[in-house]
């Protein structure tokens, strides 16, 4: 048939988790041999990142973001976005102040510092974003303590390669994915530490 263009409406909903990691580098492999742009349809993140060259998030028929896997998933246009990329840590500005190179926020967690340059432009509410697996999950304050906060851990999930935790600060869950081998138990005191290259501030509602 030769189509200009390949419509495909979320072809993979019905398979098992190891055909569908079959049946995605299968897709890709096709498409890109025989190079027709195609429309991939999905509720999966990994399903878009994967497979996709550029990715629009919709919502309510309307286009929030359009930019590249990279892009979407770590420079979440907005809250909504950043909620259904898979960003788990969203939490409310209610404050900031500085300028320059460096900024400080207020939120539910506390003061929390930002480089500018990840500051949204306009007025607005707007919220701290970070993703699970940027959180840093320590035994004591870091030097300096920058954007680094004290919690306690109240939920330990064992993934296989990674553990899944929620640490309380403040009266705030903060999920957490970490590699380390030594696991720590419900009701450990920990520290969380929010990196400045992978903390970004979005707006949203």
């Amino acid at each position: 048939m030769e189509p200009r263009l390949l419509l495909m409406d979320e072809p993979l909903a019905n398979l098992d988790a190891k055909l569908r990691l079959e049946m995605r580098s299968f897709i890709l492999e096709l498409q890109r041999s025989l190079a027709i742009t195609t429309i991939f349809v999905t509720h999966d993140q990994s399903e878009a990142i994967t497979l996709s060259d550029r990715i629009a998030v919709m919502f309510g028929g309307v286009i929030s973001q359009y930019d590249g896997p990279r892009s979407v998933f770590e420079m979440p246009a907005t809250r909504d976005v950043a909620d259904f990329i898979g960003a788990e840590n969203i939490f409310r500005i209610t404050g900031a102040d500085g300028a320059g190179r460096t900024s400080r926020v207020r939120c539910s967690l506390g003061e929390v510092a930002i480089s500018a340059s990840r500051m949204p432009d306009g007025e607005g509410v707007s919220y701290v974003v970070c993703r699970p697996e940027y959180v840093c999950l320590l035994d004591g304050p870091s030097a300096g303590d920058c954007n680094c906060f004290e919690g306690t851990v109240t939920e330990a999930i064992y993934q296989g390669q990674s553990m899944h935790y929620v640490v309380t600060v403040n009266g705030q869950p903060i999920r957490i994915l970490s590699a380390q081998e030594t696991p720590r138990k419900s009701g450990t005191k920990v520290w969380v530490q929010f990196p400045a290259d992978h903390i970004w501030v979005v707006p949203g509602r």
